[in-house]
């Protein structure tokens, strides 16, 4: 899994395998303005339409940065970046 914190494994672990989205979180989809946002609606409004209940949403980025692929690191005034291993 990388240089991760351990308690960030499950969630990664999590967001590599996708989960399904509830009537609850599939309302909150359809009623925010996720469309405005790109990053964000790639994740959950494939194809530009709010997913279906039950639908399995993956989101990889979010993986690789809690598995230590991406890792945070906070400079000399405290300011958090992200950068890639080996810079």
């Amino acid at each position: 899994m990388g240089a991760a914190v351990p308690v960030l494994r499950p969630a990664a672990a999590v967001a590599r395998r996708g989960w399904g989205l509830d009537d609850a979180l599939v309302e909150a989809i359809a009623d925010e303005q996720l469309i405005r946002f790109p990053a964000s609606a790639a994740l959950y409004l494939p194809g530009g339409s709010v997913p279906a209940a039950g639908t399995v949403v993956r989101n990889p980025g979010l993986a690789a940065t809690a598995r230590g692929e991406r890792l945070a690191r906070v400079n000399r005034i405290g300011i958090a970046m992200v950068v890639r291993p080996g810079r």
